[in-house]
């Protein structure tokens, strides 16, 4: 199964990632909402505004997944796609495409320690960010895991490709012996 996720701008499609290999992905998303608040940022250092007046718009993303591995899992990156009323990607926090990405554990880029996502095990997390448009999370997936045996998954065409090469050498082996 090869797809892939697009926007478009201008008529013209866009990837924006690569999924082959979601339907095999040991996390799996079970809930993906968005909450807003405006926030009085009268207080905020005059740098950390990004908008006029005292106000901004805050969206908090609230994502529930559960490991439906048969092994525990240390570390996890997961992705969502953050559209506006339209339907369009839109500029969350610093980022124009609405593609945002949530580390846990092992996977995230300080190496942390102490996440633990038991086989069966469910968990909901949550992240903040500034959004003038952000309404709806359009996709939700995993794309990365560690198992707690230091053993990685990752979604798309490098995984796939990876996978059939090891099959093939095994093939190839199990033909010579």
């Amino acid at each position: 199964m090869h797809s892939i996720a697009v926007h478009s701008t201008n008529d013209k499609a866009e990837p924006l990632f690569d999924t082959t290999g979601l339907n095999q992905a040991p996390i799996k998303i079970t809930s993906a909402k968005i909450s807003s608040k405006l926030i009085d940022t009268v207080d905020q250092p005059a740098d950390n505004l990004h908008h006029e007046g005292h106000f901004g718009r805050y969206i908090t993303v609230k994502i529930k997944y559960k490991n439906t591995s048969s092994k525990r899992i240390v570390g996890a990156r997961l992705n969502w796609l953050i559209v506006d009323k339209n339907d369009k990607p839109t500029t969350v926090g610093d980022v124009k495409n609405g593609l945002q990405m949530g580390y846990m554990g092992t996977l995230s880029p300080t190496n942390l320690t102490g996440f633990n996502l038991g086989i069966g095990e469910t968990k909901t997390d949550e992240w903040e960010y500034k959004s003038n448009a952000g309404e709806k999370i359009k996709i939700a997936f995993s794309s990365g895991v560690q198992f707690y045996d230091n053993k990685k998954w990752k979604i798309g065409k490098e995984h796939l490709i990876t996978k059939q090469l090891l099959l093939k050498l095994d093939f190839d082996l199990a033909a010579k012996s």
